[in-house]
Order: structure tokens, then sequence, then C-alpha cells
């Protein structure tokens, strides 16, 4: 019945699950030297933006020109008396993010305003990020903008308390399971492959630790992977795993090992002739998974225990995920750990306040239309379908085009 209840999750989140084009940005505004000055960072993340159908209508005009004519425009910061003027306005492309910076010197006379106008006409469910920090780069404040709240005033530098950090960090959090439509994807995933509650907490926990893991060594600085790439694997990760929810329920685990050994060498081929996703990450990853394939095949009774070791290693790649998109918002330096902390807390509540509410939909479900029963098999299959086609579209539109 779990199966019906993920099935409904389609039905919840139709658009931005398939899209995946919220467009999330991500603005750093660091207080200057100067009286009312501000060094301001926009950063756009590329793989996402270069999604969206509407850039034709950007004639003759690259992604990085686009971001830098939209922000120049549209992201302002004002006073009482006016805008501030933007001087040293740059722009530059990496792997992950098209970026916009300037300089915004603002008349010195009361509040600073931020008006955020940038994108809302491309991307109607576009969130914006904002991180506001002093001129030693303490942090200060920050917000979450979206096309009903595009404008707010800047607050000054006051002392964060740890409770504040704690709260702010695990919001946060639990913002980005709950946006995170690939993580989500994932999340899905696994609940199609495991039966039952202990065997699903044992599943999200084997998650949780690998993606604690390679999120703390990002943060910390002791990890650098490429974010393309990652985005990428992501996909691949949930593809794999709805992918074996549909084998295993048909006992053709054997046919399906040989299609991923198969693919993995043609992947592996193909990264080393002509490039893509990174070769030995890829070799890595195809034979983990096929021996996790033809051991479970062979002793079913070790499933249990491989099912949390399988998220483990997929949380990994996860967890440099989540690491993109806390690094380009910011953590406060002096107070790292807990802010680390609460975010991760904050991903698992997020985790766990999504799978308890599809539990109490389907026992809800199914005690109001028990015949929704007869429906197990073919709505977990399509939705498995689904996941797959998608985690595949992600893996090479992330990692080939």
């Amino acid at each position: 019945m779990r199966h019906l209840v993920l099935w409904l999750m389609l039905a919840l989140f139709p658009s931005p699950l398939f899209a995946h084009s919220l467009g999330e940005s991500y603005g750093v505004l660091r207080a200057g030297p100067g009286e009312q000055e501000f060094t301001v960072t926009y950063n756009m993340r590329r793989d996402q933006f270069l999604q969206l159908a509407d850039l034709r209508y950007y004639a003759n005009q690259s992604p990085l020109d686009i971001v830098g004519s939209v922000v120049k425009d549209r992201y302002q910061l004002f006073t009482a008396v006016g805008a501030c003027e933007k001087s040293r306005f740059a722009t530059t492309e990496t792997e992950a993010f098209l970026q916009a910076s300037f300089v915004a010197n603002c008349p010195a006379e009361g509040p600073v305003e931020l008006r955020n106008n940038a994108f809302f006409e491309l991307l109607p469910d576009h969130l914006h990020f904002v991180r506001v920090s002093s001129v030693d780069g303490a942090f200060v404040a920050e917000r979450v903008l979206d096309r009903a709240n595009r404008v707010w005033e800047l607050p000054g530098a006051p002392a964060v308390a740890l409770t504040d950090v704690a709260k702010r960090y695990a919001r946060l959090g639990i913002g980005h399971m709950a946006f995170g439509f690939d993580h989500l994807a994932f999340l899905a995933s696994i609940m199609l492959l495991v039966g039952g509650i202990k065997p699903l907490v044992f599943a999200i926990t084997g998650f949780t630790v690998g993606h604690s893991i390679t999120l703390a060594l990002a943060v910390l600085g002791l990890a650098s992977p490429d974010g393309q790439m990652v985005e990428a694997l992501i996909g691949l990760t949930i593809a794999l795993v709805a992918a074996e929810s549909v084998f295993r329920r048909q006992s053709r685990l054997g046919v399906y090992a040989g299609t991923v050994f198969a693919c993995g060498s043609v992947i592996v081929l193909y990264g080393l002739l002509r490039g893509g996703p990174d070769p030995l990450t890829m070799a890595g990853i195809t034979l983990f998974f096929g021996a996790y394939l033809l051991l479970t095949r062979e002793r079913a009774a070790w499933v249990p225990a491989m099912t949390p070791l399988l998220t483990a290693f997929f949380g990994l790649i996860h967890g440099f995920g989540f690491a993109g998109s806390l690094l380009e918002i910011g953590l406060p330096t002096e107070q790292l750990a807990i802010a680390l902390l609460v975010f991760n807390l904050g991903i698992e509540l997020g985790q766990l306040l999504i799978v308890g509410t599809l539990i109490v939909l389907l026992l809800l479900l199914a005690r109001i239309i028990p015949a929704v029963k007869t429906l197990q098999v073919p709505a977990a299959t399509m939705l498995a379908s689904g996941l797959l086609a998608l985690g595949i579209f992600w893996f090479v539109d992330r990692g080939f085009v």
C-alpha cells in the first residue's frame, strides 16, 4: 500500500518534480569598508537554468549574458533617497553557477532595502536564498525570497545567539529537502524498493550516514567534487534504485546486473574517449552496484543488511549535492559546527516529515477505499518507470549535454 502513496506524491508534485526548474539562486551581500557599501554576488544554478525552454526568447545571448543583464537591471539595493549606485559589475561562469557580481554604494541615509525582480517571469516558482554578512565576514542574517516576497530591508549586524543559528539552519535544511526534488525522487525510489517500516528506517539511516559524511567533507573544504558531475550522478542513483525495485519484484536481478555492467562499461569507455562523467567514478559505481545486485540475488537473506549499505553509498553522492547549495549560502565561521549539525538534522527532519505524511495518507486511503489495494502493483510499476525515466534524463542532461 505504501506504493499508492508514492503514486499520490506524483500527483502532488507533478510539474516541479519532472521539470526540476525552480532555478534556485543564491545572493551574498557583504558590507564593505565604506559606509553603506556592499559587495554583492548573485549565483544562478547553471544546470537548472539551462533547461528552460523560455530562454529561446533571449535571441543571440549566451546564458551568462542573460544572467548578467537581468541581475544588472532587476537586482537592486535602495535607500529612502534612491537606488544605490552599481560599480565594478562582472560576470563569471563556472561548472555549477552563472555568477554576476558588483559593488553597491548607497546614500548614507537610513536602512538599505533589497529589491529582487530577477527571473520570476521565467521561473514562477523561483527561490532566491540571500545572506548578509558584516565587513569581517561574520553572519548577519538570511532570507528566502520568492515571487510573492521580493523585497527585504537589510538588518544591521546584531550579535547572533547560538539558538538563533540552530533555528535558522534547521529551517534551511528542511527547506532544501522539501524543495530538492531530485533528493525527493531518490527517497521515493527507496520507498518503492524497501518493504516495511523497520527496513525503511534502516535504509533512510544509511542514506543519512552517507550524505552526512560528504556534506561535512565539502563544507570543511576537505573535498571539492565537480558540481555538474555530482548533479548527474544524483540522477543516476534515482534511475538505478527505481529500476531495482522493478527487477527485484520480478526476480530478474541477474538480467539487471548484466544490464548494469554492460551500460556501465559503455559509459566508462565513452568517458575515456569523448568525455562525460569521470570514468573512474563510473567504474566504481558500476562495480559496486553490480556486485550488490549479484550478492543479494544469491543471498536473499542479506538484503536487509545490504540495502542500508547501498543507500549509504549513494548518500555519499547526494551529500555533495546538499553541500553545493549550503556553500553558496554560506556558513557562520564562528559557529560552523552547530550550523552544519542542525542543517543536517533539518534535512533528516524533512525526510521524516515527508515519509510520515505519505504513510498517514496511505493508511487513510486504504481505510476509506479498501479497493485501492488492488492498484498497488500497477501503481508501483508506473511510479518506478517514471522515476527511472526521470533519473536517466537528469543523468544524460547533466552529464553529457
